[in-house]
């Protein structure tokens, strides 16, 4: 996006709302179903 900008070449403000939802679920949302899952697993060996 940054690139596209910086060329002069057309940004679209939807767009880069889209690909930062996108990325901050695909980089964020994997690291938060790990910590569902140690916390689930934690809990499970304590019963």
């Amino acid at each position: 996006m940054l690139l596209r900008a910086a060329t002069g070449q057309t940004v679209v403000l939807a767009f880069i709302i889209v690909a930062l939802i996108s990325l901050a679920i695909l980089l964020l949302g994997y690291r938060a179903v790990i910590a569902l899952v140690v916390r689930a697993r934690r809990r499970s060996r304590r019963s």
